[in-house]
C-alpha cells in the first residue's frame, strides 16, 4: 500500500483506459447487433449503413488504443515501482557494509535483485488494474442491460452469482 501511493495516478489512469475499453467493446457489440439487425431482418442496403459500420471501425479502433494505453500505464506504473524497491534494496545494502555483506551468499542478493523484484511486475502493471475493472465493468455491463431491458437485468442478477456455483461443482 505504501508503494502504490508514489503510483496511484498512473495506475487510476490505467483503470480508467480499461473503462474506456470496456466502453469501446459494449458499443462494438451494440454496433454489431444493430449491423446484422439492419442487414438480415430489415434487408437494408449495405451501402446505407455506411455509418453504423464507420462506428464499428471507430469502436475496434478506440478498444485497441485503450487496451495499449492501459498496457503502457500499468507498465509504467510498474517499472517505477520496482526502480524504488531497488533504491531502497542498495541503499540498504549500503547501510550493512560490505563485511556484513560478505556473511550473505551472494546468489541471494543477486535473487533478490533481479527475481525478487522483476516479480511485481505483473502485480503492479496488470492484477492491480484489472481488479478495480473486474468489479466496475460488469456493473457497467448491468447498467447497460438495465437501461436496455428491466426484465433481462432481473434474471442476470438472479443467474449470475449462480455461476461460481455450477464452477465448483
Amino acid at each position: 500500500a505504501r508503494r502504490q501511493r508514489a503510483v496511484r495516478p498512473l495506475l487510476l489512469a490505467a483503470v480508467a483506459a480499461g473503462l474506456v475499453g470496456a466502453v469501446a467493446i459494449i458499443a462494438q457489440l451494440g454496433l454489431m447487433a444493430w449491423l446484422i439487425h439492419a442487414l438480415l431482418i430489415n434487408a437494408a442496403s449495405p451501402a446505407s449503413l455506411w455509418p453504423v459500420m464507420l462506428g464499428l471501425v471507430l469502436a475496434v479502433v478506440i478498444r485497441v488504443l485503450a487496451q495499449g494505453a492501459q498496457e503502457r500505464l500499468g507498465q509504467h506504473a510498474s517499472a517505477t515501482i520496482r526502480q524504488q524497491v531497488r533504491v531502497e534494496l542498495t541503499a540498504l545494502w549500503a547501510t550493512l557494509g560490505p563485511v556484513r555483506l560478505a556473511e550473505l551468499p551472494s546468489a541471494s542478493l543477486t535473487n533478490q535483485w533481479v527475481e525478487q523484484v522483476d516479480a511485481l511486475d505483473g502485480f503492479y502493471a496488470r492484477y492491480l488494474p484489472q481488479q478495480w475493472l473486474a468489479l466496475l465493468v460488469p456493473l457497467m455491463m448491468l447498467a447497460v442491460v438495465i437501461y436496455l431491458d428491466w426484465l433481462a437485468a432481473i434474471f442476470l442478477l438472479l443467474a449470475a452469482p449462480l455461476i461460481p456455483l455450477f464452477m465448483a461443482l
